[in-house]
């Protein structure tokens, strides 16, 4: 999976990595994923992860992502905790889980998920 980000452009080897909404559709196909249902708006958003150390990150979810991956929980998760060393499943699936719970479908701004000493600290729209 980490090569494979690597060869459509997501920089996995930094404190910050970014992944287009596109770019998470492929890897999400990679994986077994039926992403036809997923419709891309004309301009990508981008999920965020930042690693602030020791068992922290800072995770920005875009709109889009919330609004056309909600349903895909396990395998959205697999991806993250793929491309974010140290995230891990459990945590990357309770991020997503916990997310498409506060917004489904219906969410026009992307959310910021803080983890702070391997636990969920806040949430908060972007």
């Amino acid at each position: 999976m980490i090569q494979l980000a690597q060869e459509l452009g997501v920089k996995t080897d930094t404190d910050e990595i970014i992944i287009t909404d596109s770019q998470m559709v492929k890897l999400l196909e990679k994986s077994g994923v039926d992403t036809s249902q997923i419709m891309l708006p004309r301009r990508d958003g981008v999920t965020k992860i930042i690693s602030r150390g020791r068992g922290s990150w800072d995770v920005y979810i875009s709109a889009t992502w919330i609004q056309n991956y909600y349903w895909v929980l396990g395998a959205a998760a697999g991806v993250i905790a793929a491309i974010a060393p140290g995230i891990g499943w459990g945590l990357a699936y309770s991020i997503v889980a916990s997310v498409a719970g506060l917004v489904g479908q219906n969410s026009k701004n992307g959310v910021i998920v803080r983890v702070r000493n391997w636990g969920i600290s806040s949430m908060s729209y972007q």
